[in-house]
């Protein structure tokens, strides 16, 4: 019995009590009982049939009730008890289940309807708490509350994702452009190496040139000191034929005096006669010698005088050849001087070209670091399985930047310098804190805020180590030339 519900037991007692009348009436009639008897189980049977009769309301209401408390259990809130006729206490009850009934369903509604607009992000659509008592009004105004949280987390959220868009749009193109800058700059250091050869050829030709212009002002000097030597010895030889024309002279007025001394001995030996003879000969003799010898003065005299014209000559020409070799001189100086300026020029553009070249080179190997910084951020964004994500797993030996410093002309140009050897620690701390960053992505960091914070610090550990190396390699160049 106790597991019968209440309008089971209701029917029974009821079917009961109308048997039992039934029976007691049926027993009446056949005289077994007295006359009152069967009044009171006739009684009896009408009052059962009335309180049956009455009951079915009440317990079809109740049905109600449970069909709507199921519902209600499934999320239903629609149904309503109908058909109340009097307001018992099943009345009463079905009529507050209908108001419980219907502010549940506006609660519910309202949830409902803001929710799916704001699934949609129209986050205008708030809940109307008014009419609602209690928690749900609490509810629905927490709920208000939050709507405002998440219209402002959506509005964040599109910011964010455009920032994101373009921070990846604009990525792409630095990456672009950093390429496009490394291939300009590979060409130009390329270039520049090229014009340091040329300058460098320059600067040997110029001090070949200068070596060469030095022989010939050593070669000009000596021919001037010799010019002058020779115009000397003009002058020497000028004086000479002057002093030889003197002793020319007194040579001739010697001969004439010889030859009036013969001719007065040849007039006495004459006077003498015979005894004369022989000294006449001799005045003949020394007639014939003095004519001679005036002759041959003559002689040495045109001689002396045609020697004495052309060393004036030579003289002349001497002097203009020393007039001419003074003004080559100061030629072949102020191309020496030239000369010498252009070799200071040419080293000193040697010197230029080549700081240009390494400056260059510098700014090449900076912009092939900023390249792999940026794919180490690419790598957040696109993932760790791409070629970015891969190019950052190199090694600080295998790099561009490593291979330049290893192997290549950083290597062969920087080796002995001090900012050179500090450069290789900042350069592994990079690559070791890229290769961090990219063991932290591959976990499922969005959900871990721990790991966030070290994605977050292996990213600021692999720029402060970056910094570093930007600092090393601008302070090489200097280094290397120094400035």
């Amino acid at each position: 019995m106790k597991r019968l519900y209440l309008q089971t037991r209701y029917n029974l007692l009821i079917s009961l009590l109308t048997l039992y009348s039934l029976v007691i009436a049926g027993m009446g009639m056949l005289g077994a009982q007295p006359v009152w008897q069967g009044s009171v189980a006739l009684l009896a049977l009408l009052t059962g049939l009335f309180a049956w009769w009455s009951m079915r309301t009440p317990f079809r209401v109740i049905n109600n009730i449970r069909h709507a408390v199921k519902q209600m259990q499934q999320g239903q809130y629609t149904m309503r008890i109908t058909r109340v006729p009097w307001m018992g206490e099943a009345g009463h009850l079905a009529w507050d289940l209908n108001e419980v009934l219907d502010q549940l369903e506006t609660f519910f509604r309202e949830v409902r309807t803001s929710f799916e607009l704001a699934s949609q992000r129209k986050f205008y659509r708030r809940t109307l708490p008014q009419g609602l008592p209690g928690e749900m009004a609490k509810t629905l105004t927490r709920i208000n509350e939050s709507l405002d949280a998440m219209a402002h987390n959506a509005l964040y959220i599109r910011q964010n994702e455009m920032a994101s868009q373009l921070q990846q749009l604009n990525t792409s193109q630095t990456m672009n452009n950093l390429m496009l800058t490394q291939n300009d700059l590979m060409r130009i250091t390329d270039e520049m190496e090229k014009v340091s050869n040329i300058a460098l050829d320059t600067m040997q030709k110029a001090d070949e040139s200068e070596q060469s212009v030095g022989e010939v002002v050593n070669a000009q000097e000596q021919t001037l000191q010799l010019i002058q030597q020779g115009n000397e010895t003009m002058s020497q030889l000028k004086a000479m034929s002057s002093e030889i024309t003197q002793v020319l002279g007194m040579i001739t007025e010697i001969a004439d005096k010889t030859n009036l001394l013969a001719l007065n001995a040849s007039i006495e030996a004459a006077r003498a006669g015979e005894h004369g003879r022989g000294f006449a000969v001799v005045a003949d003799e020394v007639k014939q010698l003095a004519e001679s010898t005036k002759q041959a003065t003559e002689e040495i005299r045109d001689v002396v005088s045609t020697f004495e014209r052309e060393t004036g000559i030579m003289l002349d020409n001497s002097n203009r050849m020393m007039e001419m070799a003074d003004h080559v001189q100061q030629v072949v100086t102020d191309m020496c001087r030239q000369f010498n300026e252009f070799a200071a020029q040419s080293r000193e553009t040697h010197r230029s070209v080549d700081y240009a070249h390494d400056t260059c080179f510098a700014s090449l190997v900076k912009v092939d670091h900023m390249i792999y910084k940026q794919r180490a951020y690419k790598a957040f964004h696109a993932g760790t399985d791409t070629p970015d994500a891969d190019a950052v797993r190199v090694d600080h030996h295998s790099c561009r930047l490593g291979k330049w410093y290893y192997e290549g002309i950083g290597q062969q140009q920087f080796s002995g310098l001090q900012c050179y050897r500090q450069l290789e620690a900042p350069h592994a701390e990079v690559h070791e804190a890229g290769h961090a960053a990219l063991a932290y992505l591959e976990q499922d960091w969005q959900q871990d805020e721990d790991l966030q914070q070290k994605i977050l610090d292996a990213y600021r550990r692999m720029e402060e180590a970056s910094e570093r190396v930007m600092e090393k390699i601008d302070c090489m160049v200097p280094e290397k030339h120094g400035h």
